[in-house]
């Protein structure tokens, strides 16, 4: 069945990959959606749309690429630090699923640029347990410089370098030149930008803005077409089920592993209140709590012996996402 043929990783496994991708999105690629509900204060997000002259189809066929790198990344990262078997595609199947489960995910947003980034210091972090101070220093500098980067995304994106600062409490780093070293990282976009802004005399009440943005919190409004709930209540069982599986198994693992779970652990926290900002679309802000939805959920299905009902719930949860995204 589809689980179990995601649990190895060869070459029809990534056209199987890329396949159920393109029938996700395939209605929106050759129909683009209008994208002008989401606000435009972020900067890379900015300086994306002005390089491709915000064309819907070119900013649709990015966001589709994105998802892609996105999903091997989160399947690496997995890998990698031995929360999911090897030679499996799984997590980047769930993370593919989860991101695109309804159509106003389907187009190029802040979010998705500013998720890129955090999967990229989500791995330097990770790379920090038990190395020398110098290695130490040189995986928080760049995972802060990417924390940042995702923020210039997508502003609300700076409260994951709490998750930077946590990490050196569950990795035991709590060396002074560590801290500091994680403040000079997420200066240094931002030093670059506010210099350009200065020099090539651009405005300045874009600061005003962004503080207007955090300030201004509007009252949460959901309204999405009715399968979007039943695929919400899917994904919410699969992740109750999965988050209580991986921690009361996870005395089984090693130190190493256990330290990384309670990273991911922090990094579902700190995701949470960044919902609160979702201005333009409730779910486009929750996109950041499918990277640690799809860490765990494929986690669970890769370690666990597939069930039948792991497959019939699976297959109607594509089934669903297909018909949310083709008929509404």
């Amino acid at each position: 069945m589809l689980i179990r043929f995601f649990k190895q990783s060869y070459l029809q496994q990534f056209l199987a990959l890329f396949f159920i991708q393109l029938i996700l999105w395939g209605k929106y690629l050759f129909s683009p959606q209008d994208t002008s509900i989401f606000i435009r204060i972020h900067p890379l997000y900015n300086l994306s749309l002005n390089l491709i002259d915000e064309n819907p189809w070119v900013m649709t066929f990015i966001a589709f690429c994105l998802l892609a790198l996105a999903a091997i990344l989160i399947n690496v990262i997995m890998i990698r630090n031995e929360l999911a078997p090897n030679n499996s595609l799984i997590p980047a199947l769930v993370f593919i699923t989860l991101m695109s489960h309804a159509p106003s995910l389907l187009t190029l947003y802040p979010e998705l640029i500013a998720i890129v980034f955090i999967l990229l210091s989500i791995d330097r972090i990770m790379q920090c347990f038990g190395e020398s101070d110098i290695l130490v220093i040189n995986n928080i500098l760049s995972a802060s410089i990417l924390i940042s980067l995702a923020s210039l995304s997508y502003l609300p994106a700076i409260i994951f370098i709490l998750l930077i600062w946590i990490s050196m409490f569950i990795f035991r780093q709590l060396s002074i030149r560590i801290w500091a070293i994680s403040f000079i990282g997420l200066s240094l976009p931002y030093t670059y930008y506010i210099a350009y802004n200065y020099i090539f005399d651009k405005p300045q009440d874009i600061y005003i803005t962004w503080l207007r943005f955090f300030i201004d919190i509007k009252p949460i409004t959901i309204d999405y077409p009715d399968p979007t709930y039943v695929i919400w209540g899917l994904i919410t069982v699969f992740a109750i089920i999965a988050i209580f599986h991986t921690l009361t198994h996870l005395n089984e693992r090693n130190v190493n592993i256990r330290r990384k779970v309670m990273v991911i652990v922090w990094l579902f926290i700190i995701s949470l209140p960044i919902s609160l900002f979702g201005h333009a679309d409730f779910l486009a802000s929750q996109s950041f709590l499918f990277i640690p939805l799809a860490i765990f959920i494929s986690g669970y299905m890769g370690t666990v012996k597939t069930k039948k009902w792991h497959e019939l719930i699976f297959i109607l949860y594509l089934v669903l996402i297909l018909l949310n995204n083709h008929l509404y």
